[in-house]
């Protein structure tokens, strides 16, 4: 190792237009010395750092071979073949040394993973035919005063995946009325049945999920039935896989809701209603170029008829019947006939009302309260 006055002599000379040859015999170095520290940006400032040697060198080149004829081909199975005698029903078995790999599977698995390059996720525009889908999803939307209490406001936001077409509502719950009390309005806003529509994986859609295998809410399920539709949920985790509602929603906060006024949910779901007839759904939609309303036309004639008769919206749950003959639905306490102490009911939940079942007989109808306590 030559000092750091050394090197700069080098380089010094070097830019005279001296050769190497001619450089070594002035500072009185090899001239294999002076290649070093000029062709390979030696820092003058830093001793070279000599390059580690590695136990896997001598089976690099075969891991290389191997991985560029089989690129799927594990860093378990690799460690396995060079950790063994060369096997001649192996291709490339012929770089291999004759010394089996001593080293750990680490190691091999470490030196693998540069080799590979990594898996990235592709991604690529999905279009579907007119009727085929509508996407659904929630956006929170900070809170709202009603009944002198303060609630969270969210945004139902419903696309059709075709034409594109929106259809927002703004609500104070993501229960499983209100779901389905809204994706009533949206069928009936763009006047037909989608054959698919795709969720989140919220509890109130999905009660239970294994891999691809989903359990639906019965309520959800009902629904679905009586409009004619299949209900489906996007991968957890994955907002990619329902990017158009995704992105409405986003659009909805951007366009309507800033700078409004969240005093009365009513009013402020009659604006948003105009602003789908006037705005979102009336300018060109960038990633389709065109018009949504106008391509709601055409994806009407395929759409599938709504329900000759109208469809109620409820939910149902359980309760038990407490000893002072009440029971507690969203903090709020109802009371039942006294024959039914202690035992369980069943409630379907309306909007504006609750129906309470003993054996299938309604045993008393109350008029859901919207405060709490």
């Amino acid at each position: 190792m030559i000092g750091v006055e050394s090197v700069l002599e080098i380089q010094f000379l070097k830019r005279q237009g001296l050769n190497n040859t001619q450089v070594a015999r002035r500072v009185g170095v090899d001239r294999k010395t002076v290649r070093k520290y000029l062709d390979q940006g030696i820092n003058p400032l830093r001793p070279p750092v000599r390059e580690r040697r590695s136990i896997l060198d001598p089976y690099k080149r075969y891991l290389e071979y191997r991985l560029s004829r089989w690129p799927e081909l594990t860093a378990a199975r690799l460690h396995r073949e060079i950790s063994q005698p060369p096997d001649p029903d192996i291709d490339g078995h012929w770089l291999l040394p004759s010394e089996p790999f001593s080293g750990s599977s680490r190691t091999v698995r470490r030196y693998v993973s540069r080799l590979r390059p990594p898996r990235q996720r592709v991604y690529r525009p999905v279009e579907t035919l007119p009727g085929e889908q509508a996407q659904v999803d929630w956006g929170h939307c900070g809170f709202i005063e009603q009944g002198g209490v303060r609630k969270r406001l969210y945004v139902f936001s419903f696309v059709l995946s075709y034409s594109r077409v929106r259809y927002v509502e703004f609500t104070t719950s993501q229960d499983i009325v209100t779901l389905l009390g809204c994706l009533k309005r949206a069928l009936e806003y763009i006047g037909g049945v989608v054959r698919v529509i795709l969720f989140d994986n919220a509890k109130t859609v999905v009660a239970e999920r294994v891999g691809s295998v989903i359990r639906f809410n019965q309520d959800l399920l009902r629904f679905a039935a009586s409009y004619g539709f299949r209900p489906d949920a996007c991968w957890v985790n994955d907002p990619e896989s329902k990017g158009k509602v995704d992105g409405s929603i986003q659009y909805v906060k951007r366009d309507f809701l800033y700078a409004q006024e969240l005093r009365d949910p009513v009013i402020l779901n009659q604006k948003a209603l105009q602003w789908c007839d006037e705005v979102a759904n009336e300018g060109e939609h960038q990633g389709i170029g065109e018009v949504p309303s106008s391509r709601l036309a055409e994806e009407r004639q395929a759409l599938w008829p709504l329900p000759a008769r109208p469809v109620e919206v409820f939910g149902r749950v359980t309760r038990v019947v407490r000893k002072d003959a009440t029971f507690t639905f969203e903090t709020n306490q109802y009371s039942v006939p006294h024959a039914h102490v202690r035992s369980r009911v069943m409630l379907h939940v309306f909007a504006d009302r609750l129906e309470v079942y003993a054996n299938n007989e309604c045993i008393c109808t109350h008029r859901c309260s919207k405060e709490r306590g």
